[in-house]
């Protein structure tokens, strides 16, 4: 009887999706076919195709908050922030949990200076979610553009050896604090690292024959 009742459930599980995300012929959604052409646009850089896939798919369904952080995420890079912020907002009345929409609303915070706003959004963030290291650096650079350094590097640290973060930007940023502390040989190995990244970083050079023999 258990297998027969999870059958059921099962079935109608799968029904009840896929009404959402297909018509009664069986087709994708609208929605969702606007929604995933305007993420293909936007992770191959065409911004103004994304804006407007993006923009169709959240009409085409005003509950589809991925589409409405997509369109806010366009209208950011756009330098809209604004209304990117209205549209993450739009997003977390719908899901108040959707980090996603509340990472996004700190990087338009970060983008108009808002450093406070964007860190007491992160913050919460980051306690349920131990391993989202997008948000960490997020909230690194929020504490380094305020000089906070020993709370940047913080979050730096965590990203890059619990997340295996790996980047020139990051080994830089980490190497430039802990020069500034005095700690040279930990800045050497990170600056080297960068450089191991983007060879074409004159400054790392420049420092590095300050700095050794």
């Amino acid at each position: 009887a258990a297998f027969v009742v999870t059958g059921i459930f099962i079935t109608f599980f799968i029904f009840f999706i896929g009404s959402i995300f297909f018509g009664s012929s069986g087709e994708l959604d609208e929605s969702v076919q606007y929604f995933q052409v305007g993420d293909e646009n936007f992770w191959s850089g065409n911004y103004d195709s994304a804006y407007l896939n993006y923009r169709r798919a959240w009409r085409a369904n005003d509950q589809y908050t991925e589409a409405m952080v997509g369109y806010g995420k366009v209208l950011a890079i756009r330098s809209q922030q604004d209304s990117a912020l209205i549209m993450f907002d739009k997003a977390l009345a719908i899901d108040p949990s959707y980090k996603e929409a509340s990472y996004n609303k700190a990087l338009a915070y970060y983008n108009r200076g808002n450093y406070g706003e964007a860190i007491g959004l992160l913050t919460p963030i980051l306690e349920a979610n131990s391993d989202y290291y997008d948000a960490m650096l997020l909230i690194g650079d929020l504490y380094y553009a305020q000089k906070q350094f020993d709370d940047a590097l913080r979050w730096y640290t965590i990203a890059y050896e619990d997340g295996a973060i790996r980047t020139r930007a990051l080994c830089h940023l980490m190497a430039y604090i802990v020069d500034t502390q005095g700690d040279y040989s930990r800045a050497v190995d990170l600056y080297k690292e960068a450089l191991s990244y983007d060879s074409t970083v004159v400054d790392i050079y420049v420092r590095l024959g300050e700095l050794l023999p």
